[in-house]
């Protein structure tokens, strides 16, 4: 299963044979062979054209087995990842399952973007086609759409915020014999989220 993933539609080496072909014929293999993942990632929706093509001639394509850890918490981040095709897990340290993500999703932006250490644990949950960026690549590409770069920080902040507030409400459940409770009710819980976001914009 493993191989038919890996090799699903890959009868050439792609780098290679890029390498040799002119850019504007280079620029339609990568759209066609990546346009089913455009598609169907909110990360390129109504992006500059230019934009998304400096990001897809960056991919790598990956496959992951199921129970694979993608992204372990707590290390420093070098990728974001795209799912092609697959379902992931979002763990924190105790293994509780924060968030589920499947074809289209995007995850790993928040370390790559910010240098902070990994904020949860991404496992594999079914065989996972994905096509990674690395760190040095997309800061590359961000320096010519500063718009993008700041709207990927929003967007980042917005994540780890609400990362923390879950994290926050699973630890603190037995608390409330189970219940969740309202974080509305807890402003130094709210504050410190906020704060963790704004970080992560001033940064840009």
């Amino acid at each position: 299963d493993y191989y038919e993933h890996r090799y699903n539609g890959k009868f050439f080496n792609e780098t290679e044979i890029l390498q040799e072909v002119s850019e504007c014929l280079r620029d339609q293999i990568v759209n066609h062979t990546c346009k089913s993942l455009v598609a169907a990632v909110p990360f390129f929706k109504n992006e500059d054209e230019n934009f998304v093509l400096d990001v897809l001639h960056r991919l790598k394509f990956e496959v992951f087995r199921p129970d694979d850890i993608i992204i372990k918490y707590g290390t420093f981040g070098t990728k974001m990842y795209f799912i092609r095709e697959g379902t992931v897990e979002i763990l924190i340290p105790d293994g509780t399952v924060l968030n589920v993500l499947t074809d289209g999703a995007y995850f790993g932006e928040i370390a790559v973007l910010t240098n902070v250490r990994r904020t949860a644990t991404i496992q594999a949950k079914t065989y996972c086609n994905l096509y990674s960026l690395e760190q040095q690549d997309l800061f590359d590409i961000l320096k010519n759409y500063p718009a993008i770069k700041s709207k990927l920080m929003n967007v980042a902040g917005e994540r780890l915020q609400t990362l923390s507030r879950k994290r926050v409400v699973e630890n603190c459940a037995h608390l409330f014999d189970n219940d969740v409770p309202n974080l509305d009710e807890f402003p130094i819980i709210s504050e410190n989220t906020n704060v963790e976001a704004e970080t992560l914009r001033e940064k840009e």
